[in-house]
This record gives C-alpha cells, sequence and structure tokens, in this order.
C-alpha cells in the first residue's frame, strides 16, 4: 500500500502523527459568530421597502463592533385573546325609493230577496268588486245561494237542479253555487270571482232560492277581498 508521501507526492517533513485522544478542535474565534446578548431592538427612522414598513429593526452586533447586518421584524401577533380587526370602508351611489303597499282590507255586501215562497227564486245584482276573493257566505235561513260574473250566464243557469254538477272545461261564468239547509255560514275555500262584462264592472249576478218550508225574505251576507277595485 503506497505511504501517504506516496500517495499526495507531498514532502512531509515536519509532520508528525498525533492520537486521536489527544486531538483538539481549533480554538473558536467569538467574534465570527453573533452573540446572543447583543440582539436587540432599536427604534430608526422609517425605511422605505422595508417589510413589514417598520421602525423596529433588529441589529445583529458582532463582537461588540458595528452591526453589520440587519433584518426587518416581522408583523407583531395580538397576544392575551386579543383580535386584530380590519375595516375596509367602501363608498357606491345608489338611490332609492320606498312605497307603502297597505293590504287589501275584507269588506261585506249583504242583499235581502223579496218574500219568496218555498221553490221560488231571486235574481239581481250585488255591488263587490271588478275581482274578489270570497271569504263566507251567511244566510238567515234555508237557501240556495249562486253567483256569476255576467247576466247572460245567470240567465242560461236559471234551470240547473242542485244536483246537476257544473260542466268542467267550460266558461258558464259560474263563480259558486251553495246550499245551506238552514241558518248558518259557509266558508269558501279559494274562491276567486270577477265581473265578465266589457267594459268590467263591480256588479256581481246572485240568484236566491228558497229551499225551505216556510215563506220567507232571505238575507245573503257575503264576506269578501277586493283584488282590483
Amino acid at each position: 500500500m503506497a505511504t501517504l508521501e506516496q500517495a499526495t507526492k507531498m514532502d512531509t517533513t515536519g509532520f508528525a502523527r498525533a492520537d486521536q485522544g489527544q486531538y483538539l478542535p481549533p480554538a473558536t474565534d467569538p467574534s465570527l459568530f453573533p452573540l446572543r446578548s447583543a440582539i436587540r431592538i432599536c427604534p430608526l427612522p422609517y425605511l422605505p421597502g422595508t417589510f413589514p414598513s417598520t421602525n423596529s429593526i433588529i441589529n445583529y452586533s458582532f463582537g461588540g463592533k458595528i452591526p453589520q447586518s440587519r433584518a426587518p421584524l416581522p408583523a407583531q401577533s395580538v397576544s392575551g385573546g386579543g383580535t386584530s380587526t380590519t375595516t375596509v370602508v367602501s363608498s357606491s351611489s345608489s338611490s332609492s325609493s320606498s312605497s307603502t303597499n297597505n293590504p287589501p282590507v275584507s269588506q261585506i255586501a249583504s242583499i235581502s230577496s223579496p218574500v219568496l215562497n218555498p221553490g221560488n227564486q231571486f235574481q239581481g245584482g250585488i255591488l263587490m268588486a271588478k275581482s274578489f276573493y270570497l271569504i263566507q257566505l251567511t244566510v238567515n235561513g234555508p237557501a240556495r245561494v249562486r253567483l256569476y260574473s255576467t247576466q247572460a250566464a245567470q240567465s242560461a243557469d236559471i234551470s240547473r237542479s242542485l244536483t246537476t254538477p257544473v260542466g268542467l272545461g267550460t266558461g258558464q261564468g259560474i263563480i259558486s253555487d251553495v246550499e245551506m239547509d238552514g241558518a248558518g255560514t259557509w266558508q269558501y275555500v279559494d274562491t276567486v270571482g270577477s265581473n265578465g262584462n266589457s267594459p268590467q264592472s263591480n256588479v256581481v249576478y246572485i240568484t236566491i232560492d228558497n229551499i225551505g218550508l216556510a215563506s220567507e225574505t232571505v238575507v245573503a251576507s257575503i264576506v269578501y277581498v277586493p283584488l282590483q277595485s
């Protein structure tokens, strides 16, 4: 095996082998490393372009010499459970207007027939609204009450018996057909009506049949909500 002198082709005169146990690392020059106690925060003027644009800079002093490097501080964190709030203010130009829309109020329309013998009927008109939502009907005795959108529809339906239903899919102008076997109130469900004349008016055509056993004047009262005045 080649010797060290042969391998390196260097003159080893003056060199001597040392034991590993006697090896000591070279002395450390403290001036080559920053001292921990030398890190300090000092106020400096505002430095443009630094992050985060503050005047607090950490100075590293090497062995008490003039600081040779500087590093900007990071943004400080909020301690003690506090929170940091950023408020963004924006402005916009807009215009608004407000109006008061009062809901419609229910109204009552009443009509009285002349004295009707059993089986007789009365045809007439009652003022309500051009279109409306029916709430309830009240009569003072046994009666059949029918409402129509036009007088022509009323006339065409005069002879239809109570047991004959209204034909489906046709426009007879029949708004409602209610039979009451005594004094009481009928509650309408999802019944909307309107006047079918041209021009449209607020008249609703009504037919009242006395289906009782005695002659009497039938009084019919209709509670409705006007949808179109």
